[in-house]
């Protein structure tokens, strides 16, 4: 309207365009000079990498100022408005027992920051906590000052920092694993005898002309004065493989999901813990966690999908940081399935499939609420869970 008012005054020479133009620009302009500023303003946030469900998530944000402010910015409060999307992530409807998209998993969506008026070189800390109610992943972020004026013509938005991560992990229980059996290689043959490396010692041996230096044992050398080389137990890594049906059809509700999640997790963190291999994989991916964290933070972002959603696709890096994809060359000894009450006979089939010699198969059915119990199927045992505390037991009498 400014500039159509002063284009047309020229032309009409009327006065009243004129005026009006200097009506409309004189608003505008101090509206965009009140949404100057912030531009020294310095933001970073803190918060912890990952914590677990039902903790606390405590966010830090840092502001300050570290050059010299223009006339006018040291009586202006800066409003900062952080938003706290849970992106990626899905929630399971328990009306229709599908997936749908879950804007956030916590009660709020977003977080205001108010900062004071700073002098030169100074900074405030403003901490904020919220109770993390549910298993997911937290993408808090990017800090955004956001400026106006009191006509509302102007609305100025600043990006003051980077996004953060947050993975919720899921509750865990401690339970004990099935003996791995006896030893053998990959072609399934016994192995038997002493090796020069290992993690048990056996017993002590001479000295043989191209026998490492470093497995001398130097203080029964200094006794006998011959030379002596350590002996260990013949070992090998035995894996243990491991899927979870991520069809919300194959579940009765949200509470037997995460139950089901929550299961899944604490075998696999059993696993890590031990140093057991752990193998993940949904049939057509195979990948394997580096550790417990990297375990963790791979269960914190599993989602219910459709029965065909990510079939034959293997996950984002982000979704198992510090993980590799896995080339064989291990035994293994148990294959761990963990479903829901409705699972379709399809997934259990395919995922009980395992030509590997002397494989045990476990499937793990969630039926929230239900006793536990453990019986014996044609091709594996079948171990029902009705709550997480009741996994230790079912894994006792599993061995």
């Amino acid at each position: 309207m400014t500039l159509v008012c002063l284009m047309v005054w020229p032309l009409t020479g009327w006065r009243e365009f004129l005026s009006a133009g200097m009506a409309f620009g004189i608003p505008l302009a101090y509206a965009m000079l009140m949404a100057r500023g912030g531009g020294r303003l310095h933001v970073t946030l803190e918060a912890p990498d990952a914590i677990v469900q039902g903790d606390e998530v405590r966010l830090r944000l840092t502001a300050s100022y570290g050059a010299r402010r223009r006339f006018g910015c040291g009586k202006r409060r800066f409003v900062i408005r952080l938003v706290v999307p849970i992106a990626g992530t899905r929630s399971f409807d328990d009306a229709t027992g599908t997936s749908v998209p879950q804007p956030s998993s916590t009660s709020r969506t977003e977080e205001w920051f108010e900062i004071p008026p700073l002098a030169d070189g100074a900074s405030v800390t403003l901490d904020r906590s919220w109770t993390a109610s549910s298993r997911t992943i937290l993408r808090i972020g990017p800090a955004c000052m956001r400026v106006g004026d009191p006509f509302g013509l102007v609305l100025r938005r600043r990006y003051m920092s980077d996004a953060i991560t947050v993975r919720v992990w899921p509750r865990t229980v401690w339970c004990l694993l099935p003996a791995s059996g006896s030893l053998r290689s990959p072609e399934g043959s016994p192995v038997n005898g002493t090796v020069d490396d290992g993690l048990d010692f056996l017993s002590l041996r001479e000295y043989r002309p191209g026998d490492p230096v470093r497995g001398i044992h130097w203080p029964s050398s200094a006794k006998t004065g011959v030379p002596m080389v350590r002996q260990y137990e013949p070992w090998m890594r035995i894996a243990t493989v491991m899927a979870v049906d991520a069809d919300p059809n194959g579940y009765s509700g949200s509470d037997e999901f995460e139950l089901a999640v929550a299961v899944y997790a604490s075998l696999g963190e059993a696993c890590l813990s031990v140093r057991r291999p752990l193998i993940v994989t949904d049939g057509t991916w195979t990948l394997r966690p580096a550790s417990v964290p990297a375990w963790l933070d791979h269960c914190s972002g599993i989602a219910p999908n459709g029965s065909d959603a990510g079939r034959g696709e293997r996950p984002e890096a982000s979704a198992l940081p510090t993980s590799t994809m896995w080339s064989g060359g291990e035994g293994v000894a148990y294959r761990f399935m963990v479903s829901g009450s409705a699972t379709s006979p399809e997934w259990t089939g395919h995922h009980t499939r395992d030509e590997t010699s002397g494989t045990r198969q476990v499937s793990f059915r969630i039926r929230f609420g239900e006793r536990p119990s453990v019986r014996t199927a044609a091709w594996g045992t079948v171990a029902v869970v009705g709550a997480l505390a009741d996994l230790p037991k079912v894994m006792g009498a599993i061995i």
